[in-house]
């Protein structure tokens, strides 16, 4: 931790005594470098800076590294973290292997700057010692348990909602599946961060909201014929805290799904009192899968991608999720209804 230094929020990294200072825009992007560095340490074994050296260059010594040595270096040279975390803490928390990869810090001593050659000889030893630290302790029965429960729940989930979709089928043969973000806008409104600058704790009306909404959908006197829905809320810097959301609508009486989700989207500005904005989810040639149009019971391609786009909602938060206070969960799913799966028609012939 720095002292007497002010760090303003901003959305680009700075270097500062050969240090990275991560400010809360740059959250997601130091979490993606550090599993990529504690991915490298334990397929080497806690040996990846093994043969890293400094070399002189000018009144200093610098590292000189193979290109794997390198990403776990740039990982390691975001040490004052904290900074950027302090002011995050109300509304997200880290992967396990992140969390790690801080807390054995106050173990583990080491410095990247040598002005000599016994200075820079000591630093290859401390960096060593860290990494092969750090491999000891992601080895260790206590912090495979840590992992195992971070992961239990994304998987449940993912379980739970591929079972729930394949039991809406069994009752509703013909699906429109919608996909659409909820958000927040405008100047007035409290619930988002706006432009990177400000960070805010989540406010019980965002939950109220989403209550509101699939309680709108749900109505038999809906102009929206909702049969099911999934439903996952996450925190990013520029959105703040938004819904990902995944509607399944009978597809008997609802063909277009663009705008079914635009008409998703005006009743959230509704509910919300202008305060809500939406995206609607439109199919791009870079996306892996789509999951969105008509799904039919038989259409077992379409619904394997179905799957996969609704894997998106429960695998969100492996490196950085949402701080919700009280533990409250951030992941939600209906409920098959009885009227539904009671519903005669014409027998199934595929």
């Amino acid at each position: 931790m720095l002292q007497g230094r002010k760090v303003e929020l901003a959305w680009n990294h700075e270097a500062l005594n050969d240090e990275w200072v991560i400010h809360p825009s740059n959250m997601y992007s130091a979490a993606a470098k550090i599993i990529r560095a504690t991915s490298l340490v334990l397929e080497t074994k806690g040996e990846v800076l093994a043969r890293i050296k400094y070399a002189p260059s000018g009144a200093e010594f610098h590292i000189v590294a193979s290109q794997r040595a390198k990403i776990v270096v740039e990982a390691m040279r975001v040490s004052t973290y904290e900074i950027g975390y302090e002011e995050m803490k109300s509304v997200i928390k880290l992967s396990p292997y992140v969390r790690a990869f801080f807390e054995l810090r106050s173990k583990f001593k080491y410095d990247f700057k040598a002005y000599s050659k016994e200075s820079a000889d000591n630093n290859v030893k401390d960096v060593n010692a860290y990494v092969r630290g750090l491999y000891a302790h992601l080895n260790s029965g206590e912090f495979k348990k840590t992992e195992r429960n971070h992961r239990r729940t994304s998987d449940k989930n993912f379980r739970s909602t591929s079972k729930y979709i394949d039991d809406i089928l069994r009752c509703c043969s013909r699906l429109l599946v919608v996909r659409v973000d909820l958000g927040y806008s405008g100047e007035e409104s409290d619930l988002i961060s706006r432009e990177g600058y400000e960070v805010h704790s989540y406010h019980p009306e965002i939950c109220e909201h989403r209550k509101s909404l699939f309680k709108a959908l749900s109505k038999k006197n809906s102009p929206i014929s909702m049969v099911g829905y999934a439903c996952k809320l996450e925190y990013g810097i520029r959105k703040g805290f938004h819904f990902h959301v995944m509607l399944f609508l009978d597809g008997s009486k609802h063909r277009e799904h663009l705008t079914m989700g635009i008409r998703v989207g005006e009743l959230w500005q509704q509910i919300t009192c202008g305060k809500g904005h939406y995206w609607n989810c439109v199919p791009r040639p870079w996306h892996n899968v789509d999951g969105t149009g008509r799904l039919d019971y038989y259409d077992l391609e379409k619904l394997q991608e179905v799957k996969e786009a609704a894997s998106y909602l429960t695998k969100i938060d492996r490196w950085v999720r949402a701080y919700l206070p009280g533990d409250k969960r951030s992941f939600y799913k209906g409920v098959v209804k009885p009227a539904i799966s009671q519903r005669g028609g014409r027998p199934r012939t595929k």
